[in-house]
């Protein structure tokens, strides 16, 4: 009787810590590299395929913080974007 008493505390012990552990994952720090590279890129002098058997040629892809903000026909990249040739 004695032994079942214990495993009882013992359980509702581990029950109320549970919860604790949990949301301490939660809170922990990032740990490892940050991508501290510019979210504003050119890739210029590219051939864009917009559909099958229509391309671009010599094209500007703009991309802003991962996200295609336009195409350029005339392969200038904007003011203030890192530049892939």
């Amino acid at each position: 009787m004695i032994s079942s008493n214990r495993l009882s505390k013992l359980a509702v012990a581990m029950c109320a810590a549970l919860p604790a552990l949990a949301s301490a994952s939660q809170t922990t720090t990032v740990q490892g590299l940050h991508d501290n590279s510019s979210s504003f890129v050119a890739l210029q002098n590219a051939t864009i395929i917009t559909e099958p058997g229509r391309s671009i040629e010599n094209a500007t892809l703009v991309i802003r913080n991962g996200k295609i903000e336009r195409i350029n026909e005339n392969n200038r990249a904007p003011e203030g974007a890192r530049v892939v040739d």
